[in-house]
């Protein structure tokens, strides 16, 4: 297997199915779908969708709600992929650029990619922004990963983790591809509560 994709969701029912139908169906791609005890019907649109689909998929389903970091930690540990890649439920990829930047999946530990907002703003990441430590800016070698998990009950605790990951000596890539689609702003978004 390539590509482990994981998403971690929480009540994101109006929003999963765009993420779910912008994976690319590939023999070499697995999709990891984490429900961390969603109260609307995040979990029911995901099963339905997995009925449909001939993307390889697991659903796991957390029986309550225990927070963003444990269910990105229970996706890391799920996935079997020589690659693992993050995509927040409520956001997307640009499914042709997404497959072109699988094509630099070539035994670099990070491969970074590039993301658009909302408001049409470009993000890539470099070594003079935070954008390093945004889990979906980058396809991680599973293999480099081991021993790295989020804190729990941490908000940011993914920023500490990454930041810990990428000051291990590793080989990096930046493609510049622009395949993910950051669905920010948006109101009710954890990242909004936090600013707002």
């Amino acid at each position: 297997m390539k590509l482990s994709i994981y998403i971690p969701c929480y009540n994101d029912g109006e929003y999963i199915l765009r993420a779910l139908n912008s994976i690319p169906v590939r023999d070499d791609i697995e999709v990891i779908f984490v429900d961390d005890g969603s109260t609307d019907d995040s979990l029911k649109i995901a099963r339905e969708f997995k009925s449909k689909t001939k993307l390889k998929m697991r659903i796991i389903a957390c029986d309550e709600n225990q927070g963003i970091s444990y269910a990105n930690n229970i996706g890391i540990d799920s996935c079997k992929g020589e690659y693992f890649y993050l995509i927040d439920a409520d956001d997307y990829l640009y499914t042709e650029e997404f497959e072109k930047a699988m094509n630099e999946l070539d035994g670099t530990d990070i491969v970074y990619i590039d993301a658009i907002t909302n408001e049409n703003a470009r993000l890539s990441p470099s070594e003079n922004n935070h954008n390093l430590c945004a889990g979906w800016f980058k396809f991680i070698r599973t293999e480099f990963m081991e021993g790295y998990r989020r804190k729990i009950n941490c908000y940011g605790g993914d920023y500490e983790m990454w930041l810990a990951l990428i000051t291990k000596p590793h080989t990096s890539k930046h493609t510049k591809i622009l395949c993910y689609h950051y669905n920010y702003p948006r109101e009710g978004s954890v990242t909004w509560k936090r600013e707002h």
